[in-house]
């Protein structure tokens, strides 16, 4: 009888050396995953109504740690918009100060979901309740994000509820900025269009740099990351 050992799962393997090819590939998507996630970050970071710098700094430390200690070669963690909601939720009941506190708990529930092996039930969770969570959170940011792309002023942002932020967002569409509404709907469609063009540069880094430099280069009045730091 043959008796074959586990490998303990404390046992550490180091990768192995990357080839220059790989060396140059993993540097040019590290530039353009970069370049996406840091105005997303930003952009997050503005939507659950922190500062903009929190979002820089969640998204260079959170990704640095990531990538240093993580166990998939081809794993790539920034910002996701599915927490707005709840961040967003969090920061209005209780203040920004709270947000520390949260991750330090969203962390160590992690912890114990790994250590209790609980990410298997997963897989018991049905698909329509994946979808309506997905749709749910897709239909909560595009309304809350309403008020940028139309670059409507005077709102309360400290509204929680869904009702209450749109019907006090139709009561201020005489403050609508329509150059920013064009800059939002060309952005739309160049990121719906452009994967047709050609997939090699993701749509995403495209209209953020092209805009940017439209926005920077013609000095447009609309709103900006510099306009929600001040």
């Amino acid at each position: 009888m043959r008796i074959q050992l586990a490998r303990p799962e404390w046992q550490i393997r180091l990768p192995r050396p990357l080839s220059p090819s790989e060396i140059r590939k993993n540097v040019i998507s590290g530039l353009v995953v970069g370049t996406i996630a840091l105005p997303l970050s930003i952009a997050l970071a503005i939507a659950v109504g922190a500062p903009p710098i929190m979002g820089l700094y969640t998204a260079a430390f959170a990704g640095a740690t990531a990538s240093i200690f993580g166990s998939s070669r081809f794993n790539i963690t920034g910002p996701t918009a599915a927490l707005v909601p709840l961040i967003s939720a969090v920061v209005i009941r209780h203040g920004i100060e709270a947000l520390p506190l949260l991750g330090l708990m969203a962390g160590l529930f992690l912890l114990v979901i790994s250590a209790l092996r609980l990410g298997r039930v997963s897989k018991y969770i049905p698909g329509v309740v994946v979808t309506g969570f997905t749709v749910g959170i897709a239909l909560s940011i595009a309304f809350g994000q309403l008020n940028a792309l139309l670059g409507i002023t005077g709102t309360d942002p400290k509204l929680e509820h869904f009702h209450e932020r749109f019907w006090d967002s139709m009561t201020h569409l005489g403050t609508v900025g329509w150059l920013t509404v064009v800059l939002g709907l060309l952005s739309i469609i160049l990121m719906v269009l452009w994967p047709r063009l050609t997939k090699k540069v993701p749509a995403a880094l495209v209209v953020v740099v092209m805009f940017t430099i439209v926005a920077w280069s013609f000095s447009l009045d609309t709103s900006t990351v510099e306009n929600e730091i001040r």
